[in-house]
């Protein structure tokens, strides 16, 4: 197999949601790891993505393998797929990269983030977050911006995405950003899951922000008929 038909393969599987046995997973980790150095940045956004999708870490030749590949590509430009792809994969997987891939990832971020799709900058922020990595000051600003403009397309799931990743990362966002999330949620709560309603009243918490009256409302009247389906371990975010 070439580098872009093992990329395309694995991608397709996880598009399927294909369960393969470990056999088949360690086979393509060692064929990635012998053709890593000729992987273009694409390919390597779909295979992390792959594993993302899967929620299953692959074993580390695979992330000896991808950062090697990763690091090679130098000065190469990302696109906003490929980097959001990467963050949201790590950020699923909850993998903490080398410093030169996350070095890389956070200037291919700067560059990018104005290009990036709604769920790209949702997919994005939501990675930084979960592996704890503080975007910068100038990457803040420029993510809120591009949000901004992209609030009256966003759906249920990355409208929460969203605010989780802000309250997680301790970045609060501006009065009008505020306001223009809460009116979209208004639109989209019918699309909120229990799990969405409590990462958002959570993440409004950790920021300290004053819960509009009418979110109130529509939040407990939104949560009683959905309490029931609330994982047990999401329920301590819903009562913080």
């Amino acid at each position: 197999f070439m580098p872009q038909e093992l990329a395309v393969s694995l991608w397709s599987l996880a598009k399927l949601d294909a369960i393969l046995p470990a056999s088949f997973i360690e086979a393509w980790c060692v064929a990635f790891s012998r053709e890593d150095q000729k992987f273009e940045p694409q390919h390597l956004g779909m295979v992390a993505w792959a594993f993302g999708h899967w929620h299953a870490s692959p074993p580390s030749v695979f992330w000896d393998a991808w950062t090697r590949a990763f690091v090679k590509l130098g000065d190469i430009a990302l696109s906003p797929q490929t980097v959001s792809n990467c963050l949201w994969a790590l950020g699923r997987l909850e993998y903490h990269p080398d410093s030169r891939v996350t070095a890389k990832l956070l200037q291919s971020f700067h560059d990018t983030v104005q290009e990036m799709t709604a769920q790209e900058l949702a997919n994005a922020f939501f990675g930084l977050a979960q592996i704890g990595q503080n975007p910068g000051p100038e990457n803040f600003m420029l993510w809120t911006e591009s949000v901004e403009k992209k609030l009256n397309v966003l759906n249920g799931h990355e409208l929460a995405n969203c605010i989780w990743a802000l309250g997680k990362l301790h970045l609060r966002p501006s009065d009008e950003f505020l306001a223009k999330w809460y009116e979209r949620y208004y639109s989209q709560a019918s699309e909120f899951t229990a799990k969405h309603l409590a990462l958002t009243l959570w993440a409004l918490a950790n920021l300290e922000i004053p819960l509009e009256p009418d979110f109130q409302k529509s939040w407990c009247a939104s949560f009683v008929k959905l309490a029931d389906s609330l994982p047990h371990d999401y329920l301590p975010m819903a009562v913080w």
